[in-house]
């Protein structure tokens, strides 16, 4: 579906503002907003990839109402509310 450089279906990315992608495509793709949800193509924050290298994998970045605590491997995650969350009154 997707080249080694993304070449087959993504014409071109741009970065529109601070909050806003832009994907150009090369031809139409019904299911294209389906395959960038998938967790190959998640946006990581380039700070955290930096520092974290290897182990980033294992401790996750995001800005959801949640925060990761722990995670034993097939076994459990623990979370905790985000107190820093940009929905004011959530999570409840």
């Amino acid at each position: 579906m997707f080249g080694p450089d993304g070449s087959r279906v993504i014409k071109e990315v741009k970065a529109v503002d601070d909050s806003t992608v832009q994907f150009t495509l090369n031809q139409p793709q019904a299911p294209f907003l389906q395959n960038i949800a998938m967790t190959s193509f998640g946006i990581a924050s380039p700070t955290a990839v930096k520092e974290k290298k290897e182990n980033f994998k294992n401790e996750p970045v995001g800005t959801g109402p949640f925060k990761f605590v722990e995670w034993k491997r097939n076994d459990a995650i623990t979370l905790d509310k985000n107190a820093d969350y940009w929905k004011e009154g959530l999570p409840k």
